[in-house]
């Protein structure tokens, strides 16, 4: 998932921000949909649709404002989002390096209810 650079926060020490739980699992959410062929992203092909309906889910089950998510996404340097990509993935202990795990694990948690299945629809 590429997407475009800024620099609005640094990963935390740990993981009281409640943004980057939220992006780390938008983020593992793509990360699944794109190397998955059972799946797709919420809001169909591209970064700005995903991240637009994602931030929409989030803000609906989470309680939260969808534009501090959207600016997270969309500004943030993309070696930043890539480390809370990749902590969100250890914290579930997953791996991009084992998308046969990662198939699993969305085939597991599709759904509405779940954190990160509520990103995936089905193929």
């Amino acid at each position: 998932m590429a997407l475009l650079t800024g620099g609005l926060w640094a990963l935390p020490a740990s993981a009281q921000d409640k943004y980057q739980v939220i992006v780390g699992e938008i983020l593992v959410g793509a990360y699944i949909a794109d190397r998955c062929t059972a799946f797709e992203r919420v809001g169909g092909p591209g970064d700005q649709a995903y991240v637009i309906a994602a931030s929409n889910i989030a803000a609906k089950e989470k309680g939260i404002g969808r534009n501090p998510v959207r600016k997270r996404i969309f500004y943030e340097k993309n070696e930043n989002l890539a480390a809370i990509g990749q902590w969100m993935l250890s914290q579930l202990d997953l791996s991009l390096d084992d998308v046969a795990g990662l198939c699993r694990y969305g085939k597991k948690v599709i759904g509405p209810e779940h954190r990160i299945g509520r990103y995936l629809v089905a193929n």
